[in-house]
């Protein structure tokens, strides 16, 4: 079994909602206490620790004396504001007993796609780290529809760990995975992602949105990145620290927790065009094309025989054969009118069907991914 044989220098610690609240659907004191414990301890060891937290609805919930959580979408998100401050002045002053400080980062999935905006929010979380503040990191639901709807938070928190390049993602929450849950068994290491891991991912608390689905698209996202991913058992105290300290299949089996071990490593930009990115549009190429592409080749003029969408220079575009079954993404370096212009001609031939001197290539075979 792969050890972490390197130091865990940077750890991403994504908190469920069930993880922070007690038997009613209000913050529990004591549950985030136990976590702003073990963080400092990691602290303490010199390890950088980001927090992606869930929370806010639950706790806007209970400062509002609801009875549950809220159906009609305005009202969710009034009840997310409420309760992110409610949340961050909790973690405020659970930290705040350690003299330690916090920064609240509120994040939608928008932000992330447009590459501008993703190096921009590593360039903060790097800064708040520099001066040793602990980034508390949640989906802005107060003003986005998608995330609020979807509960993403895990693959949030998996894009968070590859953007700053953490050694692992600690994903605290109920229990591990567990291939069947009425035999109720935690599976201690998933070498692999299968087509049966997915299926046996489901369900979800009657609190958190989540559920164990979004965490193996989590773990999908981080093992593809050079990022060990742990799904640790909340309930068992100090288990986020066992693990860490000895990812043995003994310590795993006794604190009820997963591991995904990182597999390969996609280079940052990659890992962005294949997760994060949001493709605009589409380029139909030639099989020759495909095959040049395959082979390590940049996508020329000449191979391209359709384009659909409304994409412009520097969008990341799917790239698909004739068949229409997309095989890559790539950033174009044409908007689709110029490469309609220029479309299944030879590469001498773009300055004089565009008027200007211009890269050969319409996706330079660097900044392309296969899917």
């Amino acid at each position: 079994m792969k050890k972490l044989t390197r130091p865990v220098r940077r750890v991403v610690i994504k908190v469920g909602t069930s993880s922070l609240t007690g038997k009613s659907l209000s913050l529990s004191a004591e549950k985030i206490r136990r976590l702003t414990s073990d963080v400092m301890r990691l602290r303490r060891q010199g390890v950088d620790v980001i927090i992606v937290s869930s929370g806010a609805i639950a706790a806007g919930v209970g400062v509002l004396g609801l009875r549950e959580r809220p159906r009609d979408l305005q009202i969710l998100q009034a009840t997310a504001a409420i309760g992110q401050n409610e949340l961050m002045k909790a973690y405020g002053q659970a930290f705040g007993r350690f003299g330690q400080k916090v920064g609240q980062v509120l994040l939608t999935r928008e932000e992330l796609s447009d590459r501008k905006s993703y190096l921009n929010i590593k360039n903060t979380l790097a800064a708040l780290l520099k001066i040793g503040v602990i980034p508390v990191i949640n989906e802005n639901d107060s003003v986005s529809v998608e995330e609020i709807l979807s509960g993403d938070n895990d693959n949030l928190a998996a894009i968070v760990a590859v953007n700053l390049a953490a050694e692992a993602l600690v994903m605290l929450s109920d229990s591990g995975f567990k291939m069947n849950v009425a035999d109720a068994k935690t599976v201690p290491i998933v070498p692999q992602i299968t087509d049966d891991i997915r299926k046996a991912a489901r369900g979800g608390s009657a609190r958190g949105k989540g559920g164990m689905l979004t965490k193996i698209q989590a773990a999908e996202k981080t093992i593809n990145a050079d990022v060990d991913m742990f799904i640790v058992d909340a309930k068992k105290k100090g288990a986020l620290i066992k693990v860490l300290a000895s990812p043995t299949k003994t310590t795993l089996i006794s604190q009820n927790a997963t591991f995904f071990p990182s597999q390969k490593k996609l280079t940052d930009r990659e890992h962005w065009m294949l997760y994060s990115a949001r493709p605009t549009g589409d380029i139909a190429v030639d099989d020759g094309a495909k095959q040049a592409l395959a082979s390590g080749g940049s996508l020329l003029p000449s191979g391209v025989v359709g384009v659909s969408g409304s994409f412009k220079a520097g969008d990341v575009v799917r790239i698909a054969d004739r068949k229409a079954q997309a095989f890559a993404l790539g950033e174009v370096n044409y908007g689709i009118d110029d490469v309609k212009k220029i479309m299944g001609r030879q590469s001498r031939e773009i300055e004089k069907f565009l008027g200007r001197k211009c890269r050969c290539e319409i996706v330079y075979h660097k900044n392309m991914v296969f899917t």
